[in-house]
């Protein structure tokens, strides 16, 4: 199926979907790697907070404990992120704060799926 998705998305873009069935024309490409990046990228802002935050209070984390977390996220065909995963701090504040600002990220209708990515946290 993958292979199908490639060959509508690239008929398409080669303007030849006038030879590909319907249903090829109509199924949902799953969202790319850039995608994510982008999205990861647009919300980093949020993700930082969530680490300075982390950094206080009776459960704080010290400053260069933690560099880079990897978020596995399953994305459902709506574009809504359904499940996810840390690799580190899931059930401290870190990983919390975290997992809510992540589950209200919204990609675009596709096929959904499972992404791994990393995000790196820095100082100041």
């Amino acid at each position: 199926m993958r292979h199908d998705r490639y060959v509508a998305q690239k008929a398409a873009v080669d303007g030849n979907a006038a030879a590909l069935p319907r249903w090829q024309l109509l199924a949902p490409i799953a969202v790319r790697s850039d995608e994510i990046e982008d999205t990861a990228r647009k919300h980093q802002e949020m993700t930082q907070r969530c680490y300075m935050r982390s950094q206080r209070g009776a459960d704080a984390i010290l400053i260069g404990e933690v560099k880079k977390i990897a978020v596995t996220l399953t994305i459902d065909r709506d574009g809504n992120v359904s499940e996810l995963q840390l690799s580190d701090h899931a059930t401290d504040n870190l990983g919390k704060c975290l997992a809510g600002a992540i589950k209200a990220w919204k990609f675009r209708q596709s096929a959904g799926g499972t992404y791994r990515f990393s995000l790196n946290f820095v100082n100041g």
